[in-house]
């Protein structure tokens, strides 16, 4: 499973998935169930003692076969561009680049530089690599 850039005000259930990756996400609490499970940048808003989303256990033999990967802060990170409507004119749109952050924990939501769509090209099948670029 996979989970980023995302609040969850209740519990996430991991499943009897194989393994589950979540990084720079709020989380109310974890419900153990993944095999291999790896938390990178996740902040808890509940349970402080839920110890799945706050240590690593790799090798910890009281722990079982499931092996947990925590790390406090994503290093660095660009989320992916997204479209939303203009907030000036509910007609138009814009593209949204997220900045890159760095040692940051938790969602992001804000917009970075937006561009109009006037601005944009957007490629229709049968255009060459010329007339894009």
């Amino acid at each position: 499973g996979y989970l980023s850039n995302s609040v969850v005000e209740g519990s996430v259930d991991g499943g009897e998935q194989q393994q589950w990756f979540t990084r720079s996400a709020e989380v109310g609490s974890w419900q153990v169930g993944a095999w291999s499970t790896v938390f990178v940048g996740v902040d808890v808003q509940e349970q402080p003692e839920q110890c799945d989303l706050r240590t690593t256990t790799c090798g910890i033999s009281p722990h079982g076969p499931k092996q947990t990967v925590v790390i406090d802060e994503v290093p660095i990170v660009a989320e992916k561009p997204f479209v939303s409507v203009d907030a000036a004119d509910s007609s138009k749109f814009c593209l949204n680049v997220p900045g890159v952050r760095l040692n940051s924990s938790g969602a992001d939501w804000s917009a970075g530089i937006s561009i109009s769509f006037e601005q944009v090209y957007v490629t229709w099948p049968g255009d060459t690599a010329s007339l894009i670029n």
